[in-house]
């Protein structure tokens, strides 16, 4: 897990376990898991906000926080033609299209999502959060008679990658997310939210040809997104006795440093037609995430939590994007930023408010 997410949970037990004998949970509109609570006597240490003067902010409501399991699928909208069948060994002519870099789809991976707030009073509070999902991949393979290749020179000046037997295509990607948000209470059961956000997404593409008269090679390729910048968003809740829901949406505008790095290998082993090219550059990007989620209330502190997620990125370097199948001396050395990830997915866990 990322040193981000070690941090976020570690505070997160270390304030759960040192406020798990305080005193009777008091309301404030700003926590998901306290929305619509009755008010409460006068003679507790915070009134209810909608009972509260707008100007009166001076109460201290104290924490709240949850942790949950992600499972989140995420789409491959690339189309670079990968695997091509030509007519013989003797001639570059190609066929059939065999196989594109989006025939490789993903499935549903598992995640991790934990925040952890501090209501400052009754208008605002402060959130800190973290998501990943570590391993989403797919795969695809060709097989046939001496007939397949990858497209362009790089193919003609290839022994392994003209005229194989088998080709398999892989596709990884690790996403990580950290935000740091400030919340304002905008009304009875809605409020607005504006902070920083940190994304990176981390892609890996390869793919291997095996020729059964030379041998086995690998095109690898390597992308790495840092996106940095604000966002700003909104958050409704509502209760109703035991149970109770929330909706949040966010977006921003975030500069994205991208890079790619990529090697191709050919027969005999240990030779390279391309040898740690690398292309960066600095790209405007768009991230936003909408998430949906209901509660059942368990008790005064804990509840259990279940929702949908949506997430949008734009402007991201996506590793089947860097395939160039070229043969210069600059091949492999252009790096292309405008790719688009869409994902979405389930939320379960556990939430509390001390």
């Amino acid at each position: 897990m990322p040193q981000s997410a070690r941090c976020l949970a570690v505070l997160f037990v270390t304030v759960v376990a040192a406020n798990a004998a305080a005193t009777e949970v008091v309301y404030c509109p700003l926590d998901p898991a306290q929305a619509d609570l009755p008010p409460l006597a006068p003679t507790e240490s915070c009134l209810p906000a909608w009972n509260v003067p707008a100007d009166d902010c001076s109460c201290d409501c104290g924490w709240y926080g949850l942790v949950e399991a992600l499972g989140l699928g995420r789409n491959n909208r690339t189309s670079r033609v990968a695997v091509i069948r030509v007519t013989d060994e003797g001639t570059a002519l190609p066929g059939t299209v065999l196989r594109t870099t989006g025939d490789a789809t993903f499935g549903f991976q598992p995640g991790v999502r934990a925040l952890v707030g501090w209501r400052q009073d009754e208008c605002r509070a402060y959130e800190l959060s973290y998501f990943g999902i570590f391993n989403w991949h797919a795969s695809t393979t060709v097989s046939g008679n001496n007939d397949l290749a990858i497209p362009g020179d790089l193919g003609l000046a290839s022994l392994d990658f003209f005229a194989a037997d088998q080709m398999t295509l892989r596709y990884q990607s690790r996403l990580h997310s950290a935000e740091a948000n400030l919340i304002e209470s905008a009304g009875s059961v809605s409020s607005l939210l504006a902070g920083f956000r940190y994304l990176t997404l981390n892609e890996d593409f390869n793919l291997r040809s095996t020729d059964l008269d030379t041998g086995t090679s690998n095109y690898a390729i390597h992308t790495t997104n840092n996106l940095f910048g604000g966002q700003a968003g909104a958050r409704a809740t509502q209760r109703l006795d035991r149970f109770g829901w929330d909706a949040t949406a966010k977006a921003g505008i975030f500069g994205n440093a991208a890079s790619q790095v990529q090697s191709v290998s050919d027969f005999p082993p240990g030779f390279f037609l391309r040898d740690r090219s690398f292309g960066s550059v600095g790209q405007v990007a768009f991230v936003g995430d909408i998430n949906l989620s209901g509660y059942y209330y368990l008790n005064d502190l804990w509840s259990l939590r279940a929702g949908y997620n949506l997430l949008w990125i734009q402007g991201v370097a996506l590793a089947p994007e860097q395939l160039d199948f070229t043969d210069t001396a600059t091949s492999g050395t252009v790096i292309h930023a405008h790719g688009a990830l869409f994902a979405h997915g389930i939320n379960v866990g556990v939430a509390a408010s001390w």
